[in-house]
């Protein structure tokens, strides 16, 4: 079953919505919740850490939050702001975008499923002037002077 990807804003069952995400990882210019982000709680009267989510799926070192996850009051976070990015539950298979024509990409950094945009995708390469990036420089070149 696939589940959507949890952004800020998403609602909760009680009535709350998240808060925080990931300083640098974003689907359609918002941050991605995971475990460890806060969700405001109207129900339970606070705010709470996402307690559950994709243990196959970490970014910056914490499992991503999904459609259905857990706050640590006990309500469930609610995908309400973005459809685009879905994960298959519990197989720990690439995230699929939802359209049957979006794919995937692969950046040097790791994994950056479709519709998510990371702060620095291309860490180690460095776009000559005038060029494009497929003929981007390493950022450090080869001691004996070839790039």
């Amino acid at each position: 079953m696939q589940r959507a990807v949890i952004v800020v804003g998403d609602r909760t069952t009680g009535g709350g919505e998240v808060l925080t995400g990931a300083p640098s990882t974003f689907i359609n210019n918002t941050a991605v919740a995971r475990v460890g982000d806060k969700a405001s709680c109207p129900k339970h009267g606070g705010f709470f850490a996402i307690v559950t989510g994709d243990h196959t799926f970490m970014i910056d070192g914490r499992p991503l939050a999904r459609h259905g996850d857990s706050l640590a009051c006990g309500c469930r976070l609610l995908a309400s702001r973005q459809s685009t990015v879905t994960v298959e539950a519990g197989s720990g298979a690439a995230p699929q975008a939802a359209s049957p024509s979006a794919s995937t990409a692969l950046s040097p950094a790791g994994f950056v499923p479709s519709g998510i945009r990371t702060a620095s995708p291309f860490t180690e390469l460095q776009p000559r002037v005038g060029s494009a990036l497929h003929d981007a420089a390493p950022l450090n070149p080869p001691a004996d002077g070839r790039s």
